[in-house]
């Protein structure tokens, strides 16, 4: 019925970061066909002011959330509580 994920796309490794975004959209996709009511989610933002690491996949939320509603649900939320270094979605259906 519902979903969570917390930090699983936060690490990338040395994937290139439109690789790893696809990647990322492509799993959302599989995880919100198998999910009855809510999704929830939570991304590193790339509007973090600490320094980026290499190896960390760092999501543009504004595009996170239109990627979201074009392909997924028009029901979604943005939670900026651990701004500006992480934020949260939830999906409905």
């Amino acid at each position: 019925d519902y979903s969570f994920v917390s930090g699983t796309w936060n690490m990338k490794m040395w994937a290139k970061n439109d690789e790893w975004r696809d990647f990322v959209y492509e799993n959302l996709r599989d995880l919100w066909s198998k999910t009855r009511v809510a999704l929830g989610f939570n991304m590193l933002s790339t509007t973090n002011p600490a320094h980026h690491e290499e190896t960390l996949y760092y999501a543009d939320p504004a595009h996170m959330i239109e990627f979201c509603r074009r392909e997924l649900s028009p029901n979604v939320r943005r939670v900026d509580r651990l701004e500006p270094r992480e934020f949260v979605v939830f999906l409905l259906r």
